[in-house]
């Protein structure tokens, strides 16, 4: 017996148990609010929205001063990439027309995002200023920095694959042709990446260790983004059904345990942890 459980968790190796959410906040973008997407700042347990902006698809930059966000222009949530400093409510305009899902990265010093149009797709690399802007891959959505930001993952629409940023050099971590994977969110260990993947039916939140390359499935539900907390947990969006709203939920990768952090009346989007 002792033996099995030693194989088992040479096997896959969860994170240790987080038990409960940080403080700290969360930046959520609700649909559709009179009229259009807006975006609000909440505590980590859902309580005190404060009303940040107009927009969608919000990102924090570390230390929570900045926020990027887009301006949706098109059905597909792309339009141009904003941002604003939370302190003055400054805002401007960064770049784009048909860009989307902008990702700070760890320094600090740049801006990962999507381009889609015309059929085709790709992430590309900006300064903060929107200078220097360069294409890193094609064919390519849902850019994920590292934590040490020397690495991107990525999906290309049915599989998670990570760049290095300097020598272009990539892995790929998943090779499911049949199903559509997503959003990779990596932990701040740099240890697992988490990732959705679409089925027919429903999705599923997975869970893959970088060290083993083992995958597992973490959860079943109907969500399109997750973001890691501060202690290993994973914030995601949910509906229950295609006829309730969509919610912010927390699951400990450990545990499996789940707990939804707001229920309100508005579908709730694009949950981010403010680090």
């Amino acid at each position: 017996m002792k033996t099995a459980l030693l194989l088992l968790a040479i096997y896959f190796v969860l994170p240790a148990p987080a038990q409960q959410l940080p403080l700290g906040k969360i930046l959520v973008a609700a649909q559709k609010e009179r009229g259009r997407d807006v975006i609000y700042l909440v505590n980590s347990d859902g309580s005190d929205p404060v009303f940040i902006t107009n927009g969608s698809v919000p990102s924090a930059s570390p230390g929570g001063r900045n926020i990027t966000y887009i301006i949706p222009e098109h059905a597909d949530n792309t339009g141009s990439i904003w941002i604003m400093d939370l302190r003055t409510k400054q805002a401007k305009r960064l770049y784009g027309l048909n860009v989307c899902y902008p990702r700070w990265s760890p320094d600090g010093r740049h801006i990962a995002f999507e381009y889609v149009a015309y059929k085709r797709s790709g992430i590309y690399l900006m300064d903060t200023n929107g200078n220097n802007v360069l294409e890193l891959v094609s064919d390519a959505r849902n850019p994920a920095w590292s934590p040490d930001g020397k690495y991107i993952a990525y999906s290309n629409g049915y599989d998670i694959y990570s760049m290095n940023i300097n020598n272009k050099q990539t892995r790929r971590l998943t090779n499911t042709r049949e199903l559509k994977e997503k959003f990779p969110a990596w932990s701040q260990d740099g240890r697992y990446i988490a990732f959705i993947t679409q089925g027919q039916d429903t999705d599923n939140i997975e869970i893959i260790d970088l060290k083993s390359n083992k995958k597992k499935v973490l959860a079943q539900c109907m969500c399109s983004h997750i973001s890691w907390t501060g202690n290993g947990m994973i914030l995601y969006e949910y509906r229950s059904d295609r006829l309730t709203n969509t919610q912010i939920a927390v699951i400990d990768p450990a545990t499996k345990t789940t707990r939804t952090i707001t229920v309100c009346d508005k579908d709730l989007w694009w949950p981010e942890w403010v680090k």
